[in-house]
């Protein structure tokens, strides 16, 4: 009985530090350890305690490496970057999973340990999104409107108002185009997708777009399929007649009918291995391949549905897909 309580305990653990902790995979080894050493002492069996022996020197040898990584693994690791979260500045969202704050102006920085990384503001607007047209180049005659879609690069994750990439195309243009900023931290094409699915676009803006640019990164695969820090953003699966539709959000229940949800989702242990700090810092392309296979398909499938919906919509527009297919980490 013991026995049991010792196991029970150490799964219990498990689960709870996986779901709640930063670096799981410090404790979680750790927490079997204690109890390996436990059960060696209550076995009577010698064969028993040497199964429990060599659990313990697992255990205890991958905590060590796992506690190693998330200290020195990396120049940059998650443990000792602060700063700069986005939750100070947005707000959950049903449609989009979250979206800015309106009407506010935001003074953040980020650190490595105690060096400084960066100091900026961000401004949004009343209509929720970041201001990308210097205000004395608003109203240019023949001036061309310019929707962005993305994430935290062309929202401007890091940068000054006057730094963010559609703030600099506008700039350098000579205010020939008005720009909007749609993208923001965390998003992807489902945002896209979903923004134009609820024809939301036509809220922030006043005027036709000429251009719909998107900007894509690797990460925003694995985001279209869940795998992203969006939890409450939106789901989209293929339905039963292989088409894409909305399904809910990611934290709620919904039909699951997408391939990349059954047959192409990623397996559950390497799912759970890519928490670790050390697994990810050994295998990092390996896992990023077996996200993009999972949901490349999904993936493009929501950026094209994205397209037709742009093009029906003002057919004399163009939409232009420019991807970052170099993956620097992150």
């Amino acid at each position: 009985m013991l026995k049991i309580i010792v196991v029970f305990i150490a799964l219990a653990i498990s689960v709870i530090g996986f779901k709640y902790i930063d670096t799981p995979f410090i404790w979680i080894p750790f927490s079997w350890f204690i109890a390996a050493i436990f059960l060696v002492s209550l076995s009577t069996k010698i064969s028993a305690k040497k199964i429990w022996l060599i659990v313990s020197a697992i255990a205890l040898t991958f905590g060590i490496l796992e506690g190693y990584f998330v200290v020195f693994g990396s120049e940059f690791n998650r443990i000792n970057i602060k700063g700069d979260n986005s939750a100070e500045y947005s707000m959950p969202d049903d449609l989009l999973g979250s979206v800015p704050i309106k009407n506010i102006s935001k003074s953040v920085s980020r650190y490595y340990k105690d060096d400084l990384l960066y100091s900026v503001k961000y401004t949004i607007d009343d209509k929720g999104m970041r201001i990308s047209t210097p205000s004395n180049e608003v109203n240019f005659k023949d001036q061309k409107c310019v929707i962005f879609f993305g994430g935290s690069f062309t929202f401007g994750h890091g940068v000054n108002d006057d730094q963010s990439l559609p703030y600099l195309i506008s700039k350098l243009s000579d205010g020939k185009f008005e720009t909007f900023n749609l993208a923001f931290n965390g998003y992807g094409p489902h945002q896209m997708l979903a923004i134009l699915e609820n024809s939301l676009e036509k809220e922030a803006i006043d005027c036709v777009p000429q251009y719909a640019i998107y900007t894509g990164i690797i990460n925003h695969v694995r985001r279209t399929g869940g795998e992203g820090v969006d939890k409450h953003g939106p789901r989209y699966v293929f339905n039963s007649d292989g088409q894409i539709v909305r399904d809910g959000n990611f934290d709620s229940d919904g039909m699951k009918t997408d391939k990349s949800f059954k047959d192409g989702y990623i397996n559950i242990p390497l799912k759970i291995l890519s928490k670790s700090t050390m697994v990810t810092g050994l295998a990092n392309e390996y896992i990023i391949a077996q996200y993009i296979s999972s949901y490349m398909n999904l993936y493009m499938s929501v950026v094209e549905k994205s397209m037709r919906i742009f093009k029906n919509r003002y057919p004399d527009s163009d939409f232009v897909f420019i991807f970052w297919d170099r993956h620097k980490g992150g």
